[in-house]
Parts: structure tokens; sequence; C-alpha cells
């Protein structure tokens, strides 16, 4: 696969993957996204992936709840972390 790598800051990146979805009216997204990073990727990948874990994050609130978006710089590396209210995965 050829990448088409870019640089975009990591705020624009979920605003773009944020803008593109429908957030449920009983879900509040809490964006604590505290920095303007910036990442080297494909845009359209990494579209695709930001994208599916919002949707799944969605999806384990049926009942509504609260998705936070939170980033951390460290060691060369970006660490993007999405917490939702969600019941979680059955044993």
């Amino acid at each position: 696969m050829n990448l088409d790598k870019t640089e975009y800051s990591i705020r624009a990146l979920l605003n773009d993957t944020l803008s593109s979805l429908v957030t449920p009216s009983n879900v509040k997204v809490l964006d604590e996204v505290k920095d303007e990073t910036k990442v080297l990727v494909d845009h359209g990948q990494i579209q695709r992936v930001l994208s599916n874990i919002v949707k799944n994050a969605f999806d384990a609130m049926d009942d509504g709840g609260t998705l936070k978006i939170s980033s951390k710089k460290t060691s060369g590396f970006v660490l993007l972390r999405f917490t939702d209210s969600g019941s979680g995965i059955s044993s």
C-alpha cells in the first residue's frame, strides 16, 4: 500500500472526523486535545481509523453518555485516547 503522507495537526484531524459524523443527541463529546501537535499521516487512512473508533464509541453508548478524546505527546509519539461511558464488552 502506498501512503500519501502529509503533516496535519491532531486538532485538525479530530475536527475533520467529528464534523463528518453525526453525533447522537444523547452523547456529549469532550475534546480535551491540549495542543496543536503535528503528525505525518495519510489523511484518508487516518480519517478512516479515527471515524471507526468514534463510531464504535457512539455504538457502545446505547443510552447516551460521554466520549472523551485526549492526546499526549511522549518520546516522539502522540498518544490519542478515546474514553467512552458505554457498558463495555461482556465477558
